[in-house]
């Protein structure tokens, strides 16, 4: 039969809605800098002046043989994870072969038509699989990170210096699947109609035919005239929800080096004006329109102070220890729906990471590890990472980058990173995982 546009069931595109909506993770430490995501979102112990903003204000302090100025402008990165299980879904089309099936029964079915339990029992075995593939997808996690920004920074042991701007966000999100009920009643409704026809047309004596009502009368989905009257508009209670955290920075660096009990120790600090944006976003599927998730009715801003303090010490010839905390004032943002305060909220605390590396004259190698956990405010398991890196220098122009990033807290996340840097103006990176990927590019120059 041939259904008005409208009665398209919108379960059937909630993928493509949550895929623009977002329950939030916790912000990951890492930001989209190029150069670091190329060796596995390493930094503490190993970012250039272009990235210490974002990794450790104190290697502000440290000059580099490529040059102690450097001019990132623009970089930005975005990074995918958990969408391979939507994408399995669209390619099994289970949408488009309901419509199909529903569209192939007449307006007016005859009765006596001997295709017309076939016809209805395809709906069911349609509906069916509908189902099933929605349920493996309901719940389950997926996202987006994004950053970007730009940054002017000076190396120097005295008193180095960097201004930056930049965002960062992390998105997530899933479809919150309650329809199951219904759309095995929709297909054993279905099923039944069909059987009780295929019996009725074996006693039919030829002439004018009707539907018996034995067919019909118990079943919620099949009217008197064998119409499929489910109807997504009513019949569906499936929600998708949005939670979403955007941080936006205006942030001046600082660095110094000191003498301690002989010991060459960097200082950083990065005090910065934040402002953060929540997102808070629940519709049935029937109801939600992905574009009115960033509505003002679904948002709140905040504007704060906040520092990130960072250390940084030789222990040995080549060797490099770094020590960062970020955001070092915890800070909490409710949510609120059309300007009313929704009573949940979401924290941001402080975020400590170590890191040590190693310098020779052609490569370097990196490593990070987590101190804290990054708690996950919506579906999934907490981020602690753990990351490896290592730069080639095989020639003064070009640099060759790779790495990994396990995180600890959910092997999904964990990845394998490669990148390049070209006339220290380029930088170009890629991360891909068993279930994410990514990447992040860098114009700029350091001198």
């Amino acid at each position: 039969m041939n259904r008005p546009e409208k009665q398209r069931l919108p379960i059937i595109t909630a993928a493509v809605i949550a895929a623009f909506s977002a329950e939030i993770y916790a912000l990951p430490f890492n930001s989209m800098d190029p150069r670091a995501l190329a060796m596995g979102g390493t930094g503490v112990a190993s970012a250039n002046v272009m990235s210490a903003t974002a990794y450790n204000p104190a290697m502000l302090a440290l000059p580099q043989e490529q040059g102690s100025y450097g001019i990132s402008f623009p970089y930005f990165g975005v990074s995918g994870y958990g969408f391979q299980d939507f994408i399995d879904f669209e390619d099994a089309d289970y949408v488009d072969k309901l419509d199909q099936a529903i569209n192939a029964i007449p307006n007016d079915p005859d009765p006596t038509d001997t295709m017309l339990p076939g016809q209805y029992r395809d709906v069911a075995n349609r509906a069916r699989e509908l189902n099933g593939g929605l349920i493996d997808i309901s719940d389950t996690p997926f996202g987006l990170d994004l950053g970007g920004g730009a940054v002017f920074g000076r190396a120097d042991r005295q008193l180095g210096m960097a201004i930056s701007l930049g965002a960062t966000g992390s998105l997530a999100g899933g479809i919150y699947y309650r329809d199951a009920a219904v759309l095995d009643k929709l297909a054993d409704d279905v099923d039944s109609f069909a059987t009780c026809l295929a019996d009725a047309q074996a006693t039919y004596a030829g002439g004018s035919e009707v539907i018996p009502a034995s067919c019909y009368a118990s079943l919620n989905y099949i009217d008197a005239t064998g119409q499929v009257t489910f109807d997504s508009d009513q019949d569906l209670d499936s929600s998708v929800a949005v939670t979403g955290l955007v941080m936006s920075e205006v942030a001046l660096s600082f660095a110094t080096e000191r003498m301690i009990e002989g010991q060459s120790v960097l200082f950083g600090v990065t005090p910065k004006i934040v402002k953060t944006t929540v997102i808070e976003y629940s519709e049935t599927v029937n109801d939600s329109d992905s574009g009115d998730a960033t509505d003002d009715d679904y948002t709140a801003d905040y504007s704060d102070f906040n520092l990130d303090l960072g250390a940084s010490y030789m222990p040995a010839p080549g060797w490099r220890a770094g020590f960062v905390i970020k955001n070092l004032i915890g800070q909490t943002y409710e949510f609120e729906r059309f300007g009313v305060k929704s009573g949940r909220s979401i924290d941001v605390k402080p975020m400590a990471r170590a890191g040590i590396a190693f310098q020779s004259d052609w490569y370097l190698l990196a490593a990070d590890i987590d101190l804290t956990a990054n708690a996950a405010a919506g579906l999934g398991d907490d981020s602690r990472q753990i990351a490896l890196g290592a730069e080639f220098i095989p020639i003064d122009w070009a640099k060759l980058r790779v790495g990994y990033r396990a995180d600890v807290g959910n092997s999904d996340r964990s990845v394998a990173t490669v990148g390049f840097g070209l006339f220290n103006a380029v930088d170009l990176a890629v991360a891909v995982g068993s279930d994410e990927i990514g990447g992040a590019l860098r114009f700029g120059y350091q001198f």
